[in-house]
């Protein structure tokens, strides 16, 4: 969240449409269309269109947090696919401050990998504080209160591999990251 999809595919030079790029977050069951409208094919003198998406956490009423994404170029005059996403990618939640667009400082929450594989999530936040860890459905996996600031050492395979969502509640605040662990 926050970042820039840039999407690009390889156009077959005898087409001349426009392209609808599409997105899934559920793996291509489900698409919507990303792009305001029609977008050019591929720039003059090349074969390579392209298209650049700031990353929305909501899109059509659905959130786009998810592990099973996939975007798709859509020729949009002859209504046909032109290129579909090789493999699924994740979009993470943003990070969140006191105010929108602000982002969570390393002294405010760090994480770190602890060095037999766990990981030591670090709340620089005075007064006490509520940690969670959600997987991206929403599922909550960790849940501790401790005064701040603290750091909360997870055990080595607490968390399986995964995107995840650490939420931590202080002083009227609430300060997101995204964490994932990979399989080993």
């Amino acid at each position: 969240m926050g970042d820039t999809l840039k999407v690009s595919w390889e156009w077959d030079t005898s087409r001349t449409g426009g392209v609808a790029v599409w997105l899934s977050v559920n793996g291509g069951e489900d698409w919507t269309i990303i792009t305001p409208a029609s977008v050019p094919s591929h720039a003059a003198g090349s074969i390579i269109g392209t298209f650049a998406w700031p990353i929305q956490p909501t899109l059509g009423g659905l959130s786009t947090v998810s592990t099973m994404c996939k975007v798709r170029a859509w020729e949009y005059t002859l209504n046909e696919l032109v290129d579909e996403s090789d493999a699924m990618f994740s979009i993470g939640a943003s990070t969140v401050g006191a105010r929108p667009g602000a982002r969570v400082q390393p002294h405010e929450l760090a994480i770190a990998r602890t060095g037999n594989g766990g990981l030591a999530l670090t709340v620089g936040l005075p007064g006490s504080h509520e940690i969670a860890v959600h997987t991206l459905d929403g599922t909550s996996v960790v849940l501790r209160s401790a005064p701040g600031p603290s750091t909360h050492v997870l055990e080595p395979g607490r968390l399986p591999a995964g995107a995840y969502v650490v939420r931590v509640r202080a002083a009227g605040r609430t300060l997101e990251r995204c964490l994932t662990v990979g399989s080993r």
